[in-house]
C-alpha cells in the first residue's frame, strides 16, 4: 500500500473518477433509504411478567403466586436475577439475563415456564403477561386526548373509532389506549334478599359458572359425514343471566342481584390540565421510519379532529421520538457542519492556497458517503450512536489527506514537477499514514471486547462508522489527493489571488497607504514561520536537558494526580433532559377516591399558580386512592413563549417544588399525604440511586431500612431518601375455625371463596355479543361490601339446607400488612431509594459503601448497591481492561512499522500525557467523567499516537540518509510541525461544537465526550513535539547501551572459546 495504490490511481485517472463517481451514487442512494431511528435495534437482558390478582393482600399474592412463579423460573437458562413485587393488584417478576444472553431463546423458554405456571395458580389468575425490553418496545409518541363533555362517550369513540385509524396508518405496529375502563355486566347482590330467599351466595355463582359454557363433547357420524358436537349455552344478553332460574319454586337471578351493563367501581382516574379523557401510546414497526411514523399519525390525528365525533377534541403531545431524533439529529448534523467548517478553515490558514485546501476537505464527505453506503448494505441505521461516531470522525478524515498533500507540497517547493511531487510526496508517507490509521482501527477493535456495563452495548454500532470512514479517507489519501494534486499546474500562494489583489486596493482607497504599509509590515513576520521557529528552540533545550525536562514531566504528574484526578467525579450514562418533572403522591390506607380527589384538586392548584413562573406547559395526573403520579411537562428550549429562554433547568423546577411542598409554603394542607420528587430520566442514567437490604423477617428489614435511610439523608448530594416498606396498612384477618367448620359440614375452601366472592367479586365467563366478548362480574352490592357487619352476615349454606353466618365459624383479627413484598432470588428484599444532585456518584458510593460496612444487621442480612452503582464499577474496570488492550495492539502495530522492540515505546509515551489533559479539562470545565467521556478517551488514544508516529518515521528516514540523531530530530520536527498541528487542530475544533452542547431541552448530552477529545488532544499534541522526541534520544541510548553491551557479551563468550584450547594445550 506504500506506493502501489499511488502508482495505479496515477495511471489509471479515469478509472478512478468512475469508481468516486460510482460511490458518490450509492451515497445518494444509501442517504434516502437509510432508516431513521433513535436508538439502533438492541435487546436489553431483561424481560417483565405481569400477573394480575386485584383485591388481594400481598402475602396472599407473595404464597399463591410469586413463590410458584420463583419455582418455575428458576431453572431459566442464563437468568442472573428473578425479582417479585407481590401488592394488592397482583405480582410483577422481572427476570434478568447474563448480558450475551440470546434473548429470543430465553423468551421461548420463559412461555414454557408461564404455561407450567398457569397450572398452580389461583383460579383467580386468567391472564400472564410478558413484557419484553429491546429498543423497539420504546413507544415513539404518548399523546393525551382531551374534550369537555362525556369522558365515557369519548373513551367508546376513541376505542372504537380512532384506535383502528391509528393502526391503518404505515409504519405502525401497536396504539395502546388507556381510558375508563368499557361498560361490563355487572351481577350485584342483595345481601338481605339472599337471606330472605335462603340461598347462599356461593351456591348462586357456583351455578352461573355452570350455566354459560360452549365446549366440545364429542363427535358423531351421519352416514360418511363426520360431524363435531358442541354444548352451546352461553349467555348473550344480561336479560338472560336476569332470568336464569337458580332455586326452588322459580327463583330466579333478578329475585337475588341486579343485573346490567355498567361499569365496575372505578378506582383510577386521569386528567390532562384538569380535563379528563383518553391516552394513547403508538409503537412502531421495526423496519419503519420513527420520524415519518411519526408525522403519519400526527396527520391521523389531525385529520379525525375535524370529524364531527372528534369535535372540539384537544390533543396533547406527551413525547414524540420523531421530534427527539429530529432534535438530536439536528443538533449533531449542526455540530458537524461547524466542525467541517472550522477544519477547512484551519487548512486555509495553514496551506495559504485554495485549491489545496478544497482537495483535502473533499475527503470529509467523500469518506462519510462510503461509511454511510457500508451501513446501509449492512442493515444498520442512522441513529444517535452512529451519527455521534461520524461527527466525531470528521476532524480525523482529514488527517491522512493533510500529512499527504503537506509532503507533496513540500516536494514541489524544492522544484519537483507536479506528477513527481504527488507520487514521491504520497509514497514518502504511504506507511505511516497507513500505521497510523491501523492503530487507531485497532483501539476500536479493543471496544468491541467490552461486553458488560453501559459501554459494552453501543460499541459495534459506535466503532463500525469510524472504522470505515477512516479506511476510506486512507484510500482517499492515497488514491485521489495524489491524482488531484498531480493535476494543479501550480499551487498559487493565497496572498497571489487576484481577487486578495482587488481587496487590498479597495482598502488603499478607504483606508489610504499608511493602512497597506502596516498589512505588508504585519505579513512579513510570518506568525508559522515564528512559532515554527519558537519550537525548534525549545525542543533544543529540551534535547540537551534531558533529565530536567524528565522531572518537569514527573512534577506535571504528580500535580495532576493530586489534582485533578482526585476531585473530578464520576457518574453514569448521561441524561436525556426529557422536561418533565414527576411528584408521586401516596395516600394512608383510609383514603377513598373523593378524598384522594380532593388532596389532587389542591396540588393541581398550586402547581397551576406556578405554570408561568416555572415554565409548565402540561400537567397530566394519575390516581387512585392508594395513591398516584402528577407529571409536569416543562417547554422546550426553542417552544418556550415569547422566544425567550426557559426559566429554569429541569433540576432546578424539581428543587422549586420539592422545597415549596415540603415546607408546605404554596398554602396546601396535606394530611395522609406524601410526596416524592423525580425527574423522568432516560435509560441508564443515574440521578436515582437504590440500595437494597436483604433478609427473611419483612419486620426487620423495615425498621434497618427505616434506620439506614436516615443515615443516608446525612450524605451530601442525596436527598428525597425513601424505602418501599415506609407505610404498612391496615388489614383485617380471618380465621377459620376448622372444628366448627367441620361441625356445620362446610368445606372451609367454600369459605375461603365466600369471602373472596364478597369482597373482591369473581368474574363469571364472557358473554358473547355482537362479536365482542364482555366481562361479566357478581359481587355484592357496595354498601354490603364497605361494612364489616355486612361481612359478618354473609351467609353459608350447610348440607342439611341451612344458613350459617360467616361469624359463627371464622375469626376477625386486625393487624399490620406491608403495602408490598419484594423477593430477590427468593428472599425479601427492602429497596432505598433516593435522588442525587450532584454528578460525582463515586464519592457517593464510597459513602454508602463505609456505611454499609458499618452499619450493625443481624447474621443473615445484607447491603447491597444498586445496579447503577454496581455498574458504575463495571465500566471504570472495562475502560481500563480495553485501555490496555488498545495500548498492546497499537505497540504490536508500532513494532512492525518500526521493526523495533524498543522505539514504540518513545511514541506511547503521549498517552499517559494526553490522559493529564483529559483530568485538567475535566477539572477546570466542572465536568464529571462518564461513559460517553470514556469513550472519547478511547478515540484519543487512537489519534494522540498518530502524530507521534508521522514524527519517529520521519527522523528515521532522516538517519538513514546520513543526518545524526541531534540533527535528524531538530529537522524532523520542524518538518513535521504544520501536518501535525494540521491534523490535530482539525479534529479538536471539529469537537468543539460537540463539546459546548447540553443545553435545556431533549438532546443527548455529548460534551463530555467533546471535553475529553479537546483536553487530551491539545494536551497529548503540544507535549507530543517534546516528549517523542525526548523519549525517542533516551530509548536509543538505551538500545546502543543494550547492543553494546551484548556485543561485548558475545566478544567475551568468543574470546573465552577461543582460548579454551590454549589453555588445554598448556596443561
Amino acid at each position: 500500500m506504500k506506493s502501489g495504490l499511488t502508482d495505479i490511481a496515477l495511471r489509471r485517472p479515469i478509472t478512478v473518477t468512475m469508481l468516486v463517481l460510482t460511490v458518490m451514487g450509492l451515497g445518494v442512494i444509501a442517504w434516502h433509504k437509510i432508516p431513521l431511528e433513535f436508538i439502533h435495534r438492541m435487546d436489553f437482558p431483561m424481560m417483565s411478567c405481569t400477573i394480575p390478582y386485584p383485591n388481594a393482600t400481598p402475602e396472599q399474592v407473595e404464597a399463591e403466586i410469586a413463590i410458584p412463579a420463583e419455582g418455575e423460573f428458576r431453572t431459566v437458562s442464563s437468568l442472573k436475577r428473578i425479582t417479585t413485587t407481590s401488592d394488592s393488584d397482583g405480582c410483577n417478576i422481572r427476570l434478568l439475563f447474563d448480558s450475551d444472553t440470546e434473548m429470543s431463546l430465553a423468551t421461548s423458554e420463559v412461555r414454557d415456564r408461564m404455561e407450567r405456571l398457569r397450572l398452580k395458580l389461583p383460579s383467580g389468575v386468567d391472564d400472564i403477561y410478558l413484557f419484553r425490553f429491546s429498543s423497539q418496545s420504546l413507544p415513539i409518541l404518548l399523546i393525551g386526548l382531551g374534550r369537555a363533555g362525556d369522558e365515557e362517550e369519548l373513551a367508546h369513540r376513541v376505542r372504537t373509532l380512532l384506535q383502528p385509524k391509528l393502526l391503518r396508518v404505515n409504519g405502525v405496529a401497536e396504539v395502546q389506549v388507556f381510558t375508563k375502563p368499557e361498560q361490563e355486566v355487572l351481577i350485584e347482590f342483595d345481601q338481605d334478599a339472599l337471606r330472605a330467599h335462603h340461598v347462599a351466595m356461593y351456591e348462586v355463582v357456583a351455578q352461573l359458572q355452570r350455566s354459560s359454557l360452549n365446549i366440545t363433547v364429542g363427535e358423531m357420524k351421519d352416514g360418511p359425514t363426520k360431524y363435531y358436537v358442541r354444548a352451546l349455552g352461553e349467555f348473550t344478553h344480561p336479560d338472560e343471566i336476569s332470568n336464569l332460574t337458580i332455586g326452588r319454586n322459580g327463583l330466579r337471578v333478578r329475585d337475588v342481584a341486579d343485573v346490567g351493563f355498567e361499569a365496575r367501581e372505578y378506582q383510577r382516574e386521569f386528567m390532562v390540565d384538569g380535563k379528563g379523557g383518553a391516552f394513547i401510546l403508538v409503537r412502531k414497526e421495526a423496519e419503519a421510519n420513527a420520524i415519518a411514523t411519526c408525522e403519519r399519525v400526527h396527520e391521523a390525528l389531525e385529520k379525525a379532529r375535524q370529524e364531527p365525533d372528534f369535535k372540539g377534541l384537544d390533543i396533547y403531545v406527551f413525547f414524540d421520538q420523531g421530534q427527539l431524533i429530529r432534535q438530536s439529529l439536528d443538533s449533531l448534523i449542526g455540530a458537524g457542519k461547524s466542525g467541517g467548517l472550522l477544519a477547512v478553515v484551519v487548512l486555509l490558514l495553514f496551506l495559504l492556497r485554495i485549491r489545496p485546501t478544497l482537495v483535502v476537505a473533499l475527503a470529509i464527505p467523500a469518506s462519510v458517503v462510503v461509511s454511510l453506503v457500508v451501513m446501509y448494505f449492512i442493515g444498520m441505521t442512522l441513529n444517535i450512536v452512529t451519527m455521534c461516531a461520524l461527527i466525531i470522525a470528521l476532524g480525523m478524515l482529514v488527517d491522512n489527506a493533510i500529512v499527504v498533500i503537506e509532503n507533496i507540497y513540500r516536494y514541489r517547493q524544492l522544484g519537483l514537477d507536479s506528477f513527481e511531487s504527488a507520487r514521491r510526496g504520497a509514497s514518502e508517507v504511504g506507511m505511516a499514514i497507513t500505521a497510523s490509521t491501523l492503530t487507531t482501527i485497532v483501539v476500536f477493535a479493543s471496544l468491541l471486547f467490552m461486553q458488560s456495563g453501559e459501554m459494552g452495548q453501543h460499541m459495534r454500532q459506535f466503532s463500525l462508522p469510524i472504522t470505515v470512514s477512516l479506511v476510506a479517507s486512507l484510500v482517499i489519501a492515497l488514491t485521489v489527493i495524489p491524482l488531484a494534486s498531480s493535476r494543479m499546474k501550480e499551487l498559487s500562494n493565497l496572498s497571489e489571488h487576484p481577487f486578495l489583489h482587488r481587496i487590498v486596493a479597495c482598502a488603499e482607497r478607504v483606508f489610504g497607504r499608511w493602512f497597506i504599509r502596516l498589512v505588508r509590515l504585519i505579513s512579513r513576520i510570518h506568525p508559522l514561520q515564528a512559532t515554527i521557529n519558537g519550537y525548534i528552540g525549545v525542543l533544543h533545550w529540551v534535547m540537551r536537558w534531558r533529565l530536567a525536562s524528565v522531572l518537569l514531566l514527573l512534577l506535571f504528574g504528580v500535580i495532576t494526580a493530586v489534582g485533578p484526578f482526585r476531585h473530578v467525579g464520576m457518574q453514569g450514562m448521561p441524561e436525556i433532559d426529557t422536561r418533565e418533572v414527576r411528584i408521586a403522591v401516596d395516600f394512608d390506607q383510609n383514603f377513598d377516591m373523593d378524598m384522594a380527589k380532593a388532596v389532587m384538586d389542591q396540588l393541581l392548584d398550586s402547581l397551576n399558580a406556578q405554570r408561568d413562573e416555572l415554565g409548565i406547559e402540561n400537567i397530566f395526573v394519575n390516581y387512585g386512592p392508594e395513591g398516584g403520579e402528577i407529571s409536569c411537562f416543562l417547554y422546550e428550549a426553542d417552544q418556550y413563549p415569547g422566544g425567550q429562554e426557559a426559566p429554569y433547568s429541569t433540576e432546578q423546577v424539581m428543587d422549586i417544588l420539592w422545597q415549596r411542598f415540603s415546607a408546605r409554603d404554596t398554602g396546601t394542607r396535606l394530611p395522609g399525604t406524601e410526596l416524592g420528587f423525580t425527574i423522568a430520566q432516560s435509560e441508564g442514567a443515574t440521578r436515582t440511586i437504590r440500595v437494597r437490604m436483604r433478609g427473611d423477617n419483612a419486620a426487620i428489614l423495615a425498621e434497618k431500612a427505616q434506620h439506614f435511610s436516615g443515615l443516608m439523608a446525612q450524605i451530601p448530594n442525596i436527598s428525597e431518601v425513601q424505602t418501599d416498606a415506609e407505610r404498612d396498612r391496615q388489614e383485617v384477618q380471618i380465621s377459620i375455625d376448622e372444628a366448627l367448620s367441620k361441625r356445620f359440614g362446610i368445606n372451609p375452601l367454600i369459605v375461603a371463596r365466600t369471602v373472596d366472592f364478597a369482597l373482591r367479586g369473581t368474574r363469571l365467563p364472557y358473554m358473547k355479543r355482537e362479536g365482542r366478548e364482555i366481562a361479566v362480574w357478581a359481587q355484592f352490592r357496595e354498601e354490603d361490601r364497605k361494612r364489616k357487619t355486612s361481612l359478618d352476615n354473609v351467609s353459608l349454606l350447610t348440607p342439611r339446607g341451612e344458613l350459617v353466618p360467616l361469624n359463627r365459624i371464622v375469626r376477625f383479627e386486625k393487624a399490620y400488612s406491608p403495602k408490598q413484598i419484594t423477593r430477590i432470588n427468593s428472599k425479601n428484599v427492602t429497596t432505598i431509594t433516593a435522588n442525587v444532585s450532584g454528578e460525582d456518584l463515586v464519592t457517593i458510593k464510597k459513602h454508602l459503601e463505609d456505611l454499609a460496612a458499618s452499619f450493625p444487621l443481624p447474621r443473615g442480612y445484607t447491603i447491597e448497591l444498586g445496579d447503577e452503582l454496581i455498574e458504575l464499577a463495571q465500566d471504570r474496570a472495562n475502560f481500563i481492561t480495553g485501555i490496555v488492550l488498545a495500548i498492546v495492539m497499537i505497540y504490536l502495530v508500532m513494532g512492525a512499522l518500526f521493526e523495533s522492540f524498543i522505539l514504540p515505546l518513545s511514541i506511547l509515551t503521549t498517552i499517559p500525557v494526553a490522559f493529564m489533559g483529559v483530568w485538567w479539562t475535566m477539572f477546570v470545565t466542572g465536568t464529571s467523567m462518564d461513559t460517553i467521556a470514556y469513550i472519547g478517551m478511547f478515540l484519543m488514544v487512537g489519534v494522540i499516537v498518530n502524530n507521534g508516529i508521522v514524527i519517529v518515521d520521519h527522523i528515521n528516514q532522516l538517519r538513514a540518509r546520513g543526518a545524526d540523531r541531534m540533527q535528524a530530530t531538530l529537522q524532523g520536527g520542524r518538518d513535521r510541525f504544520r501536518p501535525v498541528m494540521m491534523t490535530a487542530l482539525t479534529t479538536i475544533l471539529g469537537c468543539v461544537p460537540l463539546a459546548m452542547g447540553g443545553g435545556v431541552g431533549g438532546e443527548i448530552a455529548f460534551h463530555s465526550l467533546g471535553k475529553a477529545l479537546i483536553g487530551g488532544l491539545t494536551t497529548g499534541t503540544v507535549l507530543t513535539l517534546f516528549v517523542v522526541p525526548l523519549f525517542y534520544s533516551l530509548i536509543d541510548d538505551l538500545r546502543g547501551w543494550m547492543m553494546t553491551y551484548l556485543a561485548g557479551l558475545a566478544a567475551l563468550g568468543s574470546h573465552r572459546s577461543a582460548a579454551a584450547p590454549h589453555l588445554g594445550e598448556a596443561k
